[in-house]
């Protein structure tokens, strides 16, 4: 099964497609791949986050690093777990996107549960 899906050459899916495809698979490795493989083929990559909130914060974290944050970030849909290295552009990025927003909304419940290198802050 997931030879057939990561091999649709011609083929284009909406987001809720993708969101019925990715449940098939029981083991994160495969719900990645197939992610990451049928990115590409999105009709529309603005409900992408709706697929990533779907999956676990590791599997999240493991799409969106293998697609490169800056690919996938929706600043009007910004809330999902984020793991950001700042020694990387795409990620130090989005890293500045979020802090940029968390400052103009006063409401901002952003930064909740932030560690850096591991440690809470």
């Amino acid at each position: 099964l997931l030879r057939g899906v990561v091999g649709m050459g011609d083929m284009y899916f909406w987001c809720h497609q993708i969101k019925h495809l990715v449940a098939f698979f029981p083991r994160a490795e495969h719900r990645v791949q197939v992610t990451v493989s049928l990115f590409r083929r999105v009709i529309d990559p603005h409900n992408f986050s709706k697929v990533l909130r779907l999956m676990p914060p590791n599997e999240q974290a493991e799409t969106c690093s293998r697609l490169g944050w800056t690919t996938v970030f929706t600043p009007h849909e910004p809330i999902m777990f984020y793991r950001l290295n700042l020694a990387r552009v795409d990620d130090r990025e989005v890293a500045y996107k979020l802090f940029k927003m968390a400052l103009s909304d006063e409401s901002c419940t952003s930064f909740l549960k932030l560690h850096i290198d591991g440690h809470p802050k």
